[in-house]
């Protein structure tokens, strides 16, 4: 089984799909490229970078959705 981990605005469902603007919007500045978005153990969403730098997205206004697929 495979999975997707996706940003999605919460008040619209749109998915946010552009790498750099994850990392703007999750204030992550390290020069590196976007990796990934995942959820901390409290549901909070989070966006990696190549480097190991993070950052949060706020959560009122974001959700991370799995996708699975077979």
């Amino acid at each position: 089984m495979n999975y997707k981990l996706k940003a999605v605005y919460k008040e619209t469902g749109i998915e946010v799909t552009d790498g750099d603007m994850l990392l703007a919007l999750a204030d992550v500045d390290g020069g590196c490229k976007f990796e990934s978005v995942g959820i901390q153990s409290n549901g909070t969403p989070v966006v990696f970078d190549k480097c190991g730098n993070f950052g949060y997205l706020d959560y009122q206004n974001f959700e991370v959705i799995i996708c699975l697929s077979t």
